[in-house]
């Protein structure tokens, strides 16, 4: 199982790109758009918004709400190679 948070750099408008979680898990992807952000206000590296945008105090703890639940999912399909 992957999860991944991007921005979308092929649908853009007046609020800028998409900014998507990817989750996918034996041959099935699923994509949702869970914000927008201009590529300035979007770190790629950390795949976090920027203090630069505009709505970041109210966006910036969902986002890390997600990324933690993302996280527990993640362990849970962990297994042990010993």
């Amino acid at each position: 199982m992957t999860i991944k948070f991007l921005l979308k750099k092929s649908d853009s408008n007046e609020f800028g790109f998409p900014i998507v979680i990817k989750v996918s898990h034996t041959q099935i992807r699923r994509e949702r758009e869970i914000g927008r952000a201009l590529l300035s206000d979007w770190d790629d590296k950390t795949a976090s918004y920027l203090e630069t945008h505009p709505e970041y105090d109210s966006l910036m703890p969902a986002l890390l709400a997600l990324k933690i639940r993302a996280r527990k999912i993640l362990s849970q399909y962990l297994t042990d190679a010993d």
